[in-house]
């Protein structure tokens, strides 16, 4: 008969082990972090850029300046 302490061993062990090929599978180390980042940066630059050169436009066409 199957007790509940086994079933939750083998549920762990279960984890562990899934655990363990995920770590396997998305093993990023720190380069792998910093170029994730640059490569984010490098998208939000030029929306920011766009976004401040939309916010001078309307104040120059409102005479705001």
């Amino acid at each position: 008969m199957v007790r509940g302490r086994d079933i939750l061993e083998e549920s762990r062990e279960r984890e562990k082990q899934r655990e363990r090929e995920l770590q396997n599978r998305f093993n990023a180390d720190s380069k792998d972090i910093i170029a994730f980042s640059l490569a984010a940066w490098q998208l939000f630059i030029p929306v920011i850029v766009a976004l401040l050169i939309v916010g001078l436009l309307v104040m120059f066409i409102l005479n705001l300046f």
